[in-house]
């Protein structure tokens, strides 16, 4: 019989040592002696409300514009604080901003963001719905963080079936909630990494 235990931390677990089968972690932020197969894929986005952008001249025309914002920023457990990281198609840049207002929860990020106190980076499932009726302006579209799902397990799944199973499951229903499509690619393991998949 399969028992859950769901706990939630804002702060990476040691696996093995605090008892636990199976962590989820959002971000690609994985050390390597870590197992890992990623079951969703997901990305943050940069908004603001418009009338946030209306009293500051408009949206940012490159990353470094970000400085001269106002930004809501999210303490995040494996990024340092202030410092976004985006990719375009062939460009990572990582700027740093002025925290403007900053929290660790972030539905008051994303909250704050909606009245206009400044731009906020967030995963595309907490602001798509905001950014989709207008109360959010997606800005530098050109630019995202990658924050995709992951499960992580400190055995090869071939030995536990109940972990097996939970995170075959999470691969099933992970990617309608997150509104994304599951990136393509060889299911078998992330080359550039060489983590091993189920």
């Amino acid at each position: 019989m399969l028992q859950i235990r769901f706990e939630v931390f804002d702060r990476l677990i040691d696996i093995s040592a605090e008892g636990f089968d199976l962590d989820v972690r959002v971000g690609d932020e994985i050390a390597a002696n870590h197992i890992a197969r990623r079951i969703a894929s997901n990305h943050r986005l940069l908004c603001a409300a418009p009338s946030y952008l209306q009293r500051h001249g408009g949206a940012p025309q490159s990353p470094t514009d970000l400085a001269n914002h106002r930004c809501v920023v999210i303490k995040e457990r494996d990024h340092p604080f202030g410092h976004w990281t985006l990719r375009s198609s062939d460009h990572e840049e990582t700027v740093r901003v002025p925290a403007s207002m900053s929290t660790n929860h972030g539905e008051i990020a994303v909250a704050w963001a909606l009245d206009g106190h400044g731009i906020v980076l967030r995963s595309l499932w907490d602001v798509r719905q905001f950014v989709d009726d207008g109360r959010l302006v997606h800005v530098l579209p050109e630019w995202r963080q990658e924050a995709n799902v992951w499960a992580v397990y400190p055995d090869r799944l071939e030995s536990s079936a109940k972990v097996r199973v939970c995170v075959q499951w999470l691969e099933e229903v992970l990617p309608a909630l997150t509104m994304t499509a599951p990136s393509p690619g060889p299911p078998e393991s992330d080359e550039a990494t060489g983590w091993p998949a189920l």
